[in-house]
């Protein structure tokens, strides 16, 4: 039997990818009294529907809105968050509702809100998007009472079964299609917030949730002010517009270190800046679609491209040194060991080899040095980038000039993560792009997503597939990983599966950065900044504004010492990465925080 302590508040935390925007409430009163203002691109919010989101921003506002029974602390162990204990035995599991959870609107948090959730999401494709490995597992959720519920599953698992955020059903079951639902009004949540205003790419107004069971916060509200780049958030912070920013480059965050009254930080991250290579997508049944060129359907090919990336260079000269190499996604900083170089299977990087590379696949050049298809025509591929980050914008140069060596020419298009997200990338129509991705404290949901069975069920719809890969023999490693209960032997499995992702090779590695932010330390008082973990969590449990109003309604003493018990219910700074993985669910962005 397992036990699990009642610890408050912990993986509710998420990440705010402090990531560009409009100072929406710069000269806005709501800024006085009691609130915090961030900034972050909330253009980079797909939807605010927990169940279909997978990009970092909107995970954090959910975050902050919708807790599981259970969650992941910085340990990598699980403990209680809706529920304040749980046993385990054989395949049962068995949760007590805490007594003091409640609904923002007052109703208690009960057994059925917690079997509706995992049932709909059980029952509805359309809703796993985001959570579809966090019921694969599931056999049945019983209500034993009002504050008892158990979880069968069909198979021993390393994974706890309880990562599910959890909604009211009194609310989501009057819903018409809670898959569609866009849940930016008259929301009901039991995390610390929720949100009272949203205006789509603007700004989000998120009032304090009185009855948290963590307590009530210590401000009032948070304001979510929408920034179109990171300059622009550095330039609000220094004018005391914004009260903290993250995301920065090495540039900004250097320009940051000596400016009175702003303290920065920096500590290793769990994201990864990628290659994606359109590998060709097809749906669950095996339609073709899409516009890649044809030649990056050949592994070879890919394979020999990924290797022109010079991973050492990018992390020397774009982020300064501030990271580390690939070649592997699952980070360094995660925990468990899971990170490896891939020996034995890693090629040696740089252009020269990827050239011989081409050369051995049958990919010669012409008299003009252009590298040609094996039917004799020139290849020209298509390259894009969201141009808001200036790291991707370098990141780009350099893999145009490593591409002209290899003989093909870029048409290099910058964009945006909205119009990459919503329309080019579910359309299959690229061939590649720079893309992000933040990994948890497990690396379970990443490597989920490249299953075949997240392929998207028609075409240019959207499925939760990282890249469109499709490997019967991955897919088994990944079953392996799931259910495998010893950890070393876990380990080894995981590890195989990066090998597998890697010799896809639709993914080409360039590096993980480290964390690096700042905030305004004249304006917030009582901020925790918890160096040395993955997330470098800004804890906002008991963060409090300097000279707010005495009214405020705001928790006393500077917010609930129960938060930081547990952890704390904080605000992780992240790199803008775009498509990100669900946070809160498996820990993993914090699960792609």
């Amino acid at each position: 039997m397992k036990i699990m302590k009642p610890i408050v508040g912990i993986a509710a935390a998420l990440a705010l990818v402090a990531t560009p925007l409009t100072a929406a409430y710069a000269a806005d009163d709501t800024t006085k009294g009691s609130a915090i203002r961030l900034g972050a691109d909330l253009d980079q919010i797909d939807t605010l529907n927990p169940f279909t989101s997978i990009f970092d921003v909107a995970l954090t506002v959910l975050s902050y809105q919708y807790d599981p029974v259970a969650g992941t602390a910085e340990s990598g162990d699980y403990v209680g968050l809706l529920a304040d204990d749980f046993s385990a035995e054989g395949n049962v599991w068995t949760y007590h509702i805490r007594d003091e959870a409640k609904w923002s609107d007052g109703e208690p948090v009960v057994a059925d809100d917690v079997v509706w959730t995992y049932e709909s999401v059980k029952n509805d494709k359309a809703m796993q998007v985001a959570n579809g490995e966090s019921v694969g597992n599931i056999a049945k959720v019983t209500a034993v009472d009002d504050k008892t519920v158990t979880f069968e599953t069909n198979s021993p698992t390393a994974l706890h079964p309880g990562t599910l955020p959890i909604v009211p059903k009194h609310i989501w079951e009057k819903l018409d299609d809670p898959a569609t639902y866009e849940n930016t009004t008259d929301v009901v949540g039991s995390g610390p917030f929720v949100i009272s205003e949203y205006k789509r790419g603007t700004s989000i107004t998120m009032q304090a949730n009185p009855n948290f069971y963590g307590g009530a916060p210590g401000v009032d509200k948070l304001l979510i002010s929408g920034f179109k780049n990171t300059d622009a958030m550095v330039l609000a912070l220094r004018n005391g517009e914004i009260d903290m920013v993250g995301g920065l480059s090495s540039a900004q965050y250097d320009s940051l270190k000596e400016v009175k009254g702003i303290e920065t930080y920096q500590a290793e991250s769990t994201h990864f800046w990628n290659l994606t290579i359109n590998p060709g997508w097809k749906t669950t049944s095996g339609e073709a679609f899409g516009t890649n060129a044809k030649v990056l359907e050949d592994q070879a090919f890919r394979q020999a491209i990924g290797q022109a990336i010079d991973r050492k260079t990018l992390v020397d000269r774009v982020i300064n040194g501030q990271g580390s190499e690939g070649p592997a996604m699952i980070p360094p900083g995660s925990p468990g060991g899971f990170f490896t170089q891939l020996e034995g299977v890693a090629r040696t990087q740089g252009t020269e080899e990827a050239v011989k590379s081409l050369e051995a696949a049958g990919y010669t050049t012409d008299a003009a040095g252009n590298r040609l298809d094996k039917d004799g025509n020139p290849i020209t591929l298509r390259l894009m980038y969201n141009g808001s980050s200036t790291a991707n914008t370098a990141t780009a140069e350099f893999v145009t000039s490593w591409f002209k060596d290899l003989g093909i020419p870029l048409d290099v298009k910058t964009t945006n993560w909205d119009e990459m997200s919503g329309n080019l990338i579910p359309k299959g129509d690229y061939d590649m792009y720079i893309d992000g991705w933040g990994v948890g404290q497990d690396p379970d949901y990443m490597l989920s997503i490249n299953v075949c069975s997240t392929l998207p069920d028609a075409p240019a719809t959207r499925g939760a597939s990282q890249v469109g890969m499709c490997l019967p023999e991955y897919d088994a490693v990944y079953q392996a990983q799931h259910t495998e209960l010893d950890p070393a032997a876990r380990k080894e499995l995981v590890i195989e599966a990066q090998k597998l992702i890697y010799e896809y090779g639709a993914v080409a590695m360039f590096y993980f950065d480290d964390a690096l932010g700042a905030y305004n330390s004249d304006t917030l008082d009582n901020l925790v900044v918890v160096k040395g973990s993955p997330n470098n969590r800004f804890s906002i449990a008991q963060a409090t504004v300097k000279g707010a109003d005495e009214g405020s309604t705001g928790g006393s003493d500077g917010g609930s010492q129960g938060w930081l018990i547990g952890g704390g219910i904080g605000l992780v700074a992240l790199i803008a990465i775009g498509v990100v993985v669900g946070t809160r669910r498996k820990k993993s962005a914090d699960d792609r925080k």
